[in-house]
């Protein structure tokens, strides 16, 4: 299973969190390319971890704000503006959090009005009639709103983004209201995970290494 195109969404936006993220327009840095990047991102290449404030275990809930980090890679660009061309050879994830996570009577619920925010700094390359070469893109900044697990086709655990019926926004580069859910799967089991979580030392990290994400 990879991305799902979501129901459009609208989503307002505080316009001190717009400025922040603003670049204003694109800048030459010599003949390199400085600003946001455009249009669609789709990315299947994962490789995140997801690390709890301490472990989390069935016998309490979680505490703090449990942090995303890792990269993305096999990314694709797509519904560019006629004559701009861009790559991204990966976006790292550079900071990331949800600010509510709880136990169940299995192991990791991500609760239904959990916030996820997830930051992308991206690598790759720019070219239009005045540009081209290496790019220094502005991060994208994604705000989700809820979550919830998920299985593969192999019965793997992990995590659809945001959850369906909720909404999101992508903030700087590939800007707009998040048009895909995305999926992090780990390779292990829902069984395998309880069995970490019911341990001596519970789970402090769960590692994500398939699935994919889209923004906006």
């Amino acid at each position: 299973m990879g991305l799902r195109r979501k129901a459009a969404v609208v989503v307002v936006v505080p316009i001190a969190l717009v400025t922040a993220l603003s670049v204003g327009p694109a800048s030459a840095g010599g003949n390199g390319f400085k600003g946001n990047a455009v249009g669609n991102v789709t990315c299947t290449g994962i490789a995140i971890k997801l690390r709890f404030s301490f472990p989390s275990a069935t016998t309490h809930i979680t505490g703090g704000s449990p942090t995303f980090s890792g990269k993305v890679t096999g990314c694709t660009v797509s519904n560019t503006p006629a004559g701009v061309t861009e790559t991204i050879a990966q976006g790292r994830v550079h900071t990331g959090f949800i600010d509510q996570i709880e136990t169940t009577s299995g192991c990791v619920d991500l609760g239904p009005y959990a916030n996820i925010q997830i930051q992308f700094v991206w690598q790759g390359t720019y070219k239009d009639a005045t540009h081209s070469g290496k790019a220094s893109f502005t991060s994208t900044v994604v705000d989700l709103q809820g979550a919830q697990l998920a299985q593969d086709g192999s019965g793997n655990l992990g995590l659809e983004i945001p959850r369906p019926g909720s909404t999101g926004m992508a903030m700087g580069s590939f800007a707009g209201p998040v048009t895909y859910e995305s999926f992090l799967y780990t390779s292990e089991s829902t069984t395998a995970i309880n069995n970490i979580c019911a341990s001596k030392h519970g789970l402090s990290k769960i590692t994500f290494t398939h699935g994919g994400v889209g923004y906006p």
